[in-house]
């Protein structure tokens, strides 16, 4: 197997869990050395987290669509705590389709705590994907969210 330069990564939902992770990648990017805390293998395959590159992500909140990931990732309602404050500012989040995405209860809550949807055009999440050439969908859209699960295309 011939290593790739890198691995190219989109995702779907800018939330409190994505933030971590984001976060993540920068914070142990620097890292070169094979005993790293926090991380229970440092290399897979002949790859690090310093090879993972976020090339698309998509949300349907109007605080985080249209913002960079870096930006976006901070924006109400998340709430994950900051450790790794300086990230990239990475691709702009584009307008997913919300389906069922977004619970009645989570619209019903005041807006710093709730989900809103932008009233936008939702992108073609296939074309973006093929266009941006990511290797991995991450989807962290949340729990029981079936359809807009079953919206977005396998990675294959």
């Amino acid at each position: 197997m011939v290593k790739k330069s890198s691995i190219k990564v989109a995702v779907v939902g800018v939330g409190n869990c994505f933030s971590s992770l984001y976060q993540g990648f920068e914070y142990y990017r620097e890292h070169k050395e094979d005993n790293i805390p926090g991380i229970m293998y440092a290399d897979i395959g002949g790859y690090r987290t310093s090879d993972i590159d976020v090339v698309a992500a998509f949300d349907v909140d109007p605080r985080k669509v249209g913002k960079p990931v870096g930006k976006a990732i901070f924006a109400k309602p998340n709430c994950a705590r900051v450790f790794q404050a300086k990230v990239p500012a990475g691709p702009v989040v584009q307008m997913g389709n919300p389906l069922d995405g977004v619970s009645d209860y989570m619209k019903e809550q005041p807006e710093e705590l709730g989900f809103r949807v932008a009233k936008l055009k939702t992108v073609d999440v296939v074309k973006v994907l093929k266009d941006t050439k990511a290797d991995i969908l991450i989807n962290y859209l949340p729990v029981g969210s079936q359809e807009a699960t079953e919206f977005m295309p396998s990675a294959r």
